[in-house]
């Protein structure tokens, strides 16, 4: 036998290697450094605590509370409208949709958004929009601390306010100056590359995730062993 040989009794002679961490929720292995399981999704922080875990929202889920906010704004731009025609604000002729006047439009879009931004307002300190609390998700910081008020409103309230600034700069209301117009075209090209970006992501985070130092769980936890008492 050489110096260095194991010895016949040695528990780990036969053993395959481990290529990444172990996960204490689903006790798979899961790629190193990331906060969540690549197996089961769950926030490996609560599971390796013994927490309550929570788990990833899948990235289809986070579109679909994009895709939901937005069509918050516009069906309330639409009842405003009608609301705004039937007290005589605005004209509508129902034979000839052309004559609906682009400020009108303008000025429903922009009490819609308005209206979006004070339900957020009662669902930010949740770390929620009011798509993600349709949807059931909410924003924590990468640490798996609730995240702030004032970071939700920088995180959300920047991208649902495009609606609103393309209102305000809208004819007759404001004429916004060259360089503000090239600026939102710069934001707009922003919002779909941080859209993509989740898609390249382990922990499915966007861009503004990872400025912010956000993740996105489900809202409802899956209540799991301590990984003592699995070991038990």
């Amino acid at each position: 036998m050489g110096r260095f040989d194991p010895l016949p009794t040695d528990p780990y002679r036969d053993q395959p290697r481990v290529h990444g961490a172990l996960c204490a929720a689903c006790r798979e292995v899961t790629r190193l450094g990331t906060k969540f399981c690549s197996n089961c999704s769950a926030f490996r922080d609560d599971a390796e605590r013994g927490h309550t875990i929570r788990y990833a929202t899948s990235r289809w889920m986070r579109f679909a509370a994009r895709i939901v906010d937005s069509v918050i704004v516009v069906v309330l731009s639409i009842v405003v409208f009608f609301i705004l025609e039937s007290a005589g604000v605005v004209e509508f002729d129902a034979a000839d949709a052309e004559s609906i006047a682009a400020s009108d439009l303008n000025l429903s879009v922009l009490v819609g958004t308005a209206i979006w931004f004070l339900w957020f307002a009662i669902v930010a300190p949740r770390g929620q929009t009011p798509g993600k609390q349709i949807v059931r998700t909410k924003v924590i910081t990468a640490e798996g601390q609730d995240v702030s008020t004032q970071r939700i409103w920088l995180r959300e309230g920047l991208f649902q306010g495009f609606p609103l600034l393309s209102s305000l700069f809208a004819e007759p209301i404001m004429t916004p100056p060259e360089a503000v117009t090239q600026l939102l075209a710069i934001a707009t090209l922003f919002v779909l590359l941080d859209a993509v970006a989740i898609f390249f992501s382990s922990d499915r985070q966007t861009i503004h995730d990872r400025v912010f130092g956000t993740l996105v769980v489900n809202v409802r936890p899956v209540r799991q062993p301590s990984a003592e008492l699995r070991a038990l």
